[in-house]
């Protein structure tokens, strides 16, 4: 049964749209990895605004949607595409 890495958070705080993209194409140039495996991807994430939330669902159309969640179409490497979702912490959407 294949391990999967545990998830970690990659960014303090509530990232910008320019920080988030900045994100998205962090491993791009790193030496030594296969960004096209998917690998230095998997299990990370960080935080947006709402506001970046329904910026990013109205940019392409999703690859899959459900209820406070949806993946982007655009893939990043092989099978995989960023899913974003929204959750409620102190009865504020973030």
């Amino acid at each position: 049964m294949p391990t999967h890495p545990p998830f970690r958070k990659v960014f303090n705080g509530i990232a910008t749209r320019e920080q988030m993209f900045r994100l998205f194409n962090r491993h791009h140039d790193v030496p030594g990895t296969d960004p096209l495996s998917g690998t230095p991807y998997a299990g990370e994430w960080f935080e947006i605004s709402s506001i970046e939330y329904h910026f990013m669902l109205g940019l392409l159309p999703p690859l899959f949607q459900r209820t406070g969640m949806f993946g982007l179409s655009e893939y990043k490497a092989g099978y995989v595409t960023s899913v974003f979702f929204a959750i409620r912490v102190r009865c504020r959407e973030r």
